[in-house]
């Protein structure tokens, strides 16, 4: 069996454990890869360091040295940016750190959490909140407001474990871009 060895790249301190628990979701659905998420798996970066330069890059450099084998994933929150142009920028400069290196982007629209939003039916949730799951923001605030408590830091990989990923692929355009990019990856290694 092939694995897909990824090393990654998360904003918050949930993330750290939530997005491997997704990944291997994830690829269990598209194929019978396995995901081998090398030591040290991730490197958290603020969101507010990006924006200085070289600490995404010095980032990069950091996975790349420690995952040899690894391709990399980026996956940051949008916040209030355009996801599609925030993403295009630090795919830029994570290739022109690293060109020998496979590197993928997803920029969550908003936050993490607007995934468990996208996915709030399965998690228990009755909403009928009109704005779509990736329009909230304050997505941790929305989600301890509907379920509480909700702390980021512990329940995180706990909802990354069990939320509905066909709901949320169907709901989330971020969501889905995720899924294109570990497809993506994953073609590159059959």
């Amino acid at each position: 069996m092939s694995e897909l060895h990824l090393a990654c790249i998360v904003e918050g301190k949930g993330e750290r454990p939530a997005l491997p628990k997704l990944l291997r979701r994830i690829v269990e659905q598209i194929t019978a890869y396995q995901v081998a998420l090398p030591t040290p798996p991730m490197k958290k970066l603020d969101r507010a360091k990006l924006s200085h330069p070289g600490e995404l890059e010095r980032a990069v450099e950091y996975l790349a040295r420690n995952a040899p084998n690894a391709a990399l994933l980026i996956v940051m929150d949008g916040d209030d940016d355009c996801p599609v142009n925030l993403g295009a920028d630090l795919l830029r400069r994570a290739k022109a750190a690293r060109p020998d290196r496979r590197i993928s982007v997803v920029i969550v629209q908003r936050e993490f959490e607007a995934w468990f939003i996208a996915a709030a039916k399965s998690l228990g949730i009755e909403t009928t909140d009109p704005r779509g799951p990736e329009e909230i923001r304050g997505a941790k605030q929305w989600l301890n407001e509907h379920r509480p408590p909700y702390r980021a830091s512990i329940d995180q990989e706990r909802l990354a474990a069990t939320f509905d990923l066909d709901e949320a692929r169907t709901n989330s355009r971020s969501f889905r871009k995720l899924w294109k990019e570990v497809e993506i990856l994953l073609a590159e290694v059959s």
